[in-house]
Parts: structure tokens; C-alpha cells; sequence
């Protein structure tokens, strides 16, 4: 159940990754896409302008006296992300404490600020990353390929996510395509099955159903161009939704309620994305400890 779980996060980020929208109607036209459409043609139209700004802005909220992190934890980042780079600049709050923080991934580069100081390497990036999942894990680099085509994600939208297409609002200027949905449980059920996870039980699946069901996604996709504008992410798990997993699976002991909020913006498609290296910099295996020295 839980690798289920896994694979379904891991898919959904994936295709929010990479574009999320398009249509097969005529630009312009009153005519809706399909979901897996609207996913599919914008995941092209984001990688054919090459690059986009985005910022991130999220929160975490729990309740019960279990709750095993300070409550709550707000987000928000902001930078840039084409396929060979990705910068961002941020802080994350929670009670008693705020910290800012920097990201800059390149080819062959990976730096992480924390508190000022700057960790990392430029020893291994993102076409490394690429390459040693090609040869430790060629299925998994299969699907990494296939959910940056617009063809891959069409295949697999709809056994992630059940849901329709409205007219939305206006997003940056351009009128849109909204899709309103959630989580299917039985395809992603289907799809951890195929990539190696257990075929969960009864009473697991019924458990995820109502989780999947609970987990609410929405995002807006420019009409004239396909080039996805906003994407939203809700998960809202009670008391009961907690019971339902711990009698079903045996492994989840958290107690009390879950509410998780995202919202990712994407602006300026097209711009070359620039970054400068620190000329200073600590091993990233020190970052760990600056982080909970920091905190602490």
C-alpha cells in the first residue's frame, strides 16, 4: 500500500513537472480538450519554449498529538527551470523558527545554500543524475523519458488522475483551461503493480480510494498557446481517513488530521536561464548538520 502511495506521488509530481496541459481543439475555440490532452500538448509547448519562472508556494498543517514535525510549515520558493538547470530562492517557516535558503542545479553542478553558506559539488548535476539512472535503473529512466513527451503523459494522465476540463479564469493575461480532479486510486494501483509494487488487498485499496478521493488537483493551461499557467495540489486527511489506513495496512500509526496546500505559478516562458557557481563551497554531505544546527 504504501509503495503504492509512493509511485502515486512520484507519477503526479512527475507530470506537474513536466507541463502539465494543451489542447487537441483548435486554439481559441470553444471546444474543451480531454484531461490526458490538456496534460499532454502543454508538456510540449512548455518543452518546445525551453524554460519558464515559477514560484512555489506551500503549507503543511497538522493536528493530534502525534504529529511528528512542528505545525504549520510554509513554503515558498521562486526561480527558474528549463531542462539543463534549475535556481531557486526561498524560506520555510514553522513555529519557533525561519530559514532561508538557495538551489542552483546545472549539468554537472549541484549547490545548496543554508543559512549563508553555500554546500555542494560541481562534480554532479542533472546529466549525471540522467545518466546513472540509465544504468541502474533503465525502467525508471524509460518513464523519466516518456513523461517529458507529450505522448507519455497522455498514455498515463488518466491512471493517475480522474477528473474534467472547465473554462477557467484568466492566468498572466491569457484566457485558459482549468482541470479540476484527484487522484485515481484503482489506475495508480494498476501502475505500482506494473513497476514491481505488491497488488495491494481489499481493504487497502478501499482505504486509498477514499484517500485519492481527498487529494485535489487543479490547474490552468493558456488556450491560445497551451502553456500551463498554474497548477494547485490539496490533500486533506482526517481522523477517520488515518483509522481507515491503519486498519487496512497495519504500518500507518500517525493520529489526528493532515492538510497539505501547494500552488506552483509558471510566468516569462522562453528566457534563458542563468546561474553563477559559488566560487566558495563545503561538502554537501555537511549540509545535514548545518541544517539542524541552524534550527536548533
Amino acid at each position: 500500500m504504501r509503495r503504492a502511495l509512493l509511485v502515486s506521488s512520484c507519477l503526479a509530481l512527475a507530470l506537474v513537472a513536466a507541463g502539465c496541459g494543451s489542447t487537441t481543439a483548435e486554439p481559441g475555440s470553444g471546444d474543451a480538450p480531454t484531461p490526458a490532452d490538456l496534460a499532454g500538448d502543454a508538456t510540449e509547448a512548455l518543452y518546445e519554449a525551453g524554460s519558464a519562472h515559477y514560484v512555489l508556494d506551500g503549507s503543511v498543517e497538522a493536528e493530534g498529538e502525534d504529529a511528528s514535525f512542528p505545525s504549520p510549515i510554509t513554503v515558498r520558493f521562486e526561480g527558474d527551470y528549463s531542462k539543463e538547470a534549475v535556481t531557486a530562492d526561498g524560506n520555510v517557516a514553522f513555529p519557533g523558527g525561519n530559514f532561508t535558503g538557495g538551489l542552483i542545479v546545472g549539468p554537472h553542478e549541484f549547490f545548496l545554500n543554508l543559512f549563508g553558506r553555500w554546500f555542494g559539488t560541481g562534480e554532479f548535476g542533472l546529466a549525471d543524475a540522467e545518466q546513472e539512472m540509465e544504468k541502474d535503473d533503465p525502467r525508471g529512466a524509460q518513464l523519466y523519458r516518456d513523461l517529458q513527451t507529450g505522448e507519455g503523459i497522455r498514455r498515463y494522465f488518466d491512471r493517475v488522475f480522474v477528473g474534467e476540463v472547465l473554462e477557467g479564469p484568466d492566468a498572466d493575461g491569457a484566457s485558459t483551461w482549468e482541470f479540476q480532479g484527484h487522484l485515481n486510486a484503482d489506475g495508480i494501483a494498476g501502475l505500482a503493480a506494473e513497476f514491481g509494487a505488491e497488488t495491494p488487498g481489499d481493504a487497502e485499496l478501499d482505504a486509498f480510494r477514499t484517500i485519492a478521493e481527498g487529494v485535489r488537483v487543479t490547474f490552468l493551461v493558456g488556450r491560445d498557446d497551451s502553456l500551463p499557467r498554474r497548477f494547485d495540489f490539496h490533500v486533506e486527511l482526517t481522523p477517520e481517513d488515518f483509522q481507515a489506513l491503519e486498519q487496512a495496512d497495519g504500518g500507518f500509526d500517525e493520529q489526528g488530521s493532515l492538510r497539505v496546500d501547494f500552488a506552483l505559478v509558471l510566468s516569462d516562458f522562453g528566457k534563458d536561464v542563468t546561474y553563477e557557481p559559488p566560487a566558495k563551497f563545503e561538502p554537501l554531505e555537511k549540509a545535514v548538520e548545518a541544517f539542524f544546527s541552524g534550527i536548533g
